[in-house]
């Protein structure tokens, strides 16, 4: 079917899900590429060494140095990081599918691979042909995030595993039979061992040489927020390695580190926002209980706040229209989804914006701290430990060995406030940020303009962003010894190109290819 449109996004979730994650646009960019592509056959390196994730493919058994250039700051990279940079590569799809995949696609899953998966595929076509190898010659995998983990029955959703597991096959099957390519894994990554982990190690080896030796610049913990999750990782000595304990070792190029990795479901940027716009709504009397507008200037109203899809309610005091079951056991159906689209749902706003940062923060509050206490959100690698909060989290981010940068929806938010400065890391105190917020957003007036979601979503997300990093004694402000010195992009131009820097699909390569 392929068509593009907007629509009611509650049905054909499968394809929606995938969609979301190939191809949805943050403010500003692709939060991440999830299809990582290797080579199976080495071939000579070409030119363009000095580049980040450059389109050619080094000879894997090469143990090379060079030097990569980011916005002029370059670093040593040896052997892994190196080879992963030079493989056919997650960025020059990101660029070419940025157009393609940037309007919703509606179908069911039988449409997921000539809509979704062969616009992927077709798209590394020229760095292919430069390269000088075909489709059997390089293998792809891909690694669904945060809006496939909600589709789990475990995570609230209603597909079980076997279903998501054939899902993924006709994905797998129709990469290696319809288009030639070989094929590794096609599944949903774990968020905690895997996807904040892998950010983690992208981060650290891009911006600070973590596995080169540049240690007199190691840095960085990345905060992360994407549309359904939010990533927490960071480097540790005080915590012991462990499942229990959420730490992860990361050997690469001789370097080894035990990295805190911790995700949050729920807690993404776009379901935060929409679980805040459904906050104390009634199904019964929706035009009486609609609360949504608190978060939004007048310039936001019912023609440019569409949200990209619906969202599943929990049980809560706050969602008196849940029928989910008592304390929201894993396995249980989360009900009723609320839609994006129509009359009575709290997602299409009945009038124009009032904005009041005080009651919005405080509805984020309550949101983000039942979230966080959801059994799917338990510690564990799989989430089947004890029961985390906001205040254990506080503790865990004071035994980070460094200091916190924001990536993703943080960044972009940052960025709305004009405190991103064309600077490879903007830094901000939390005073700085609420001074740019106030003036973006002063309570009752109009806030940002546009014609869309994007442009004046940045009062909910900014109100988000600040109450959960600096509330009174939260993660940056409770004297735990954490430090959040400010943001980092995910993309950069680089000579004139943007290139998209802070990928997980190319942590997941490093830690693959390391050893």
């Amino acid at each position: 079917m392929c068509q593009a449109g907007a629509g009611n996004q509650k049905g054909n979730a499968h394809l929606r899900r995938l969609d979301h994650h190939l191809g949805r646009q943050p403010p500003g960019g692709v939060k991440n590429l999830v299809a990582a592509i290797e080579v199976v056959e080495p071939h000579a390196a070409g030119d363009g060494i000095d580049r980040v994730m450059a389109a050619d493919i080094l000879d894997e058994h090469q143990d090379l140095a060079a030097r990569v250039c980011v916005a002029g700051q370059c670093a040593a990279m040896h052997g892994a990081g190196l080879l992963v940079d030079r493989f056919v590569v997650a960025h020059r799809l990101e660029q070419a599918i940025q157009g393609r995949l940037r309007d919703r696609r509606r179908g069911g899953q039988a449409d997921v691979g000539p809509c979704v998966i062969q616009p992927l595929l077709d798209s590394m076509g020229g760095a292919m042909t430069a390269a000088g190898v075909n489709a059997s010659q390089v293998k792809v995998e891909l690694f669904a995030t945060a809006g496939m983990r909600t589709m789990s029955a475990f995570n609230g959703g209603g597909y079980s595993e076997d279903q998501i597991a054939t899902f993924y096959n006709a994905m797998k099957t129709y990469a290696q039979t319809t288009k030639g390519f070989v094929v590794g894994e096609f599944r949903t990554s774990n968020g905690n061992k895997e996807e904040g982990v892998w950010t983690w190690i992208n981060l650290n080896d891009q911006y600070y040489n973590a596995f080169g030796g540049n240690a007199a610049y190691y840095s960085g913990s990345p905060t992360t927020v994407g549309g359904s999750s939010m990533q927490v990782a960071f480097p540790t000595t005080a915590l012991a390695v462990g499942d229990s304990n959420k730490v992860y070792t990361v050997s690469i190029n001789g370097y080894t580190y035990n990295v805190f990795s911790k995700t949050y479901l729920g807690l993404g940027g776009d379901d935060a926002r929409k679980f805040m716009r459904a906050y104390n709504f009634n199904n019964s009397t929706p035009s009486a209980t609609y609360t949504g507008l608190d978060c939004f200037g007048s310039n936001a109203n019912s023609s440019n706040t569409a949200e990209n899809s619906g969202v599943a309610l929990f049980n809560a005091a706050f969602f008196p229209s849940a029928t989910t079951a008592s304390g929201n056991p894993t396995g249980s159906l989360w009900e009723p989804t609320l839609s994006n689209a129509g009359g009575g749902t709290p997602l299409v706003m009945t009038s124009s914006g009032f904005y009041n940062l005080i009651s919005c923060s405080s509805k984020f509050d309550n949101v983000t701290k039942n979230i966080i206490e959801l059994p799917r959100n338990n510690y564990g690698t799989d989430s089947l430990g004890s029961q985390a909060t906001y205040g254990s989290l506080i503790t865990k981010v004071g035994s980070s060995s460094a200091p916190f940068v924001g990536l993703d929806g943080f960044y972009y938010t940052a960025d709305s406030l004009g405190l991103v400065n064309g600077a490879l890391k903007a830094t901000f105190s939390a005073s700085s940020f609420a001074t740019a917020l106030g003036a973006t957003c002063p309570d009752g007036r109009p806030g940002p303009d546009g014609d869309n979601l994007r442009a004046v979503s940045v009062c909910p997300n900014a109100a988000y962003m600040k109450n959960f990093l600096w509330q009174a004694s939260g993660l940056f402000t409770s004297n735990s010894g954490a430090i959040f010195e400010g943001v980092v992009p995910s993309n950069l131009r680089i000579n004139g190109n943007k290139t998209a820097v802070l990928t997980w699909s190319r942590g997941y390569l490093m830690q693959k290819y390391a050893n």
